[in-house]
């Protein structure tokens, strides 16, 4: 036990020195082509060390000056989650929104089943409903691109939520749906 609580300061004060080289490649090479990478690196170690405010403000930069970039999704996704777990479904719904209409991707059909669960914590099932079988069919769709399993920068794996949308649309389904 005393192990781990030499390494929890250690740990924090390398994300911070981390932070702090990001920032320094950002001042000294504003025009390098890792800057969203940057961007999005540090918008991660802000998240880990709990600095929210600053996770979303960096995250937010990456977002409005990197449309092009991959990592403009993945960043979206965090931002999205940020909204949905403070309570702030509205917000979620932009930056989920965001993800759909900017195109198939890897997490498309993740962003079709997390705007899902926007309308289930809402009680709006038919949207939901329409959600979480958007995320089943772009999930798919996906799998069946030959861009799938092609590494996006900063995409490890493909996200697949097909059975978990299908689980989960269960409940909307017998509000939705005739029995028959």
């Amino acid at each position: 036990q005393g192990n781990k609580a030499t390494h929890v300061p250690q740990v924090r004060f390398l994300k911070e020195q981390a932070i702090g080289i990001y920032e320094l490649v950002l001042t000294r090479y504003p025009d390098t082509p890792l800057k969203a990478r940057c961007l999005f690196n540090m918008g991660q170690e802000h998240r880990e060390l709990g600095n929210y405010e600053k996770m979303r403000e960096v995250l937010g930069r990456l977002v409005e000056e990197h449309e092009d970039s991959p990592l403009r999704r993945d960043s979206l996704l965090i931002l999205g989650d940020d909204q949905f777990d403070r309570g702030k479904l509205e917000g979620a719904v932009v930056y989920f929104r965001k993800i759909i209409d900017s195109g198939l991707s890897r997490i498309t059909g993740l962003a079709h089943y997390k705007l899902a669960w926007v309308y289930v914590n809402q009680v709006e099932c038919k949207p939901a409903l329409t959600h979480f079988e958007a995320a089943i069919r772009e999930t798919q769709r996906w799998v069946d691109s030959p861009m799938a399993g092609q590494s996006e920068l900063g995409a490890q794996t493909d996200t697949d939520v097909r059975r978990e949308a299908l689980v989960d649309l269960i409940y909307c389904y017998t509000q939705e749906r005739k029995p028959e």
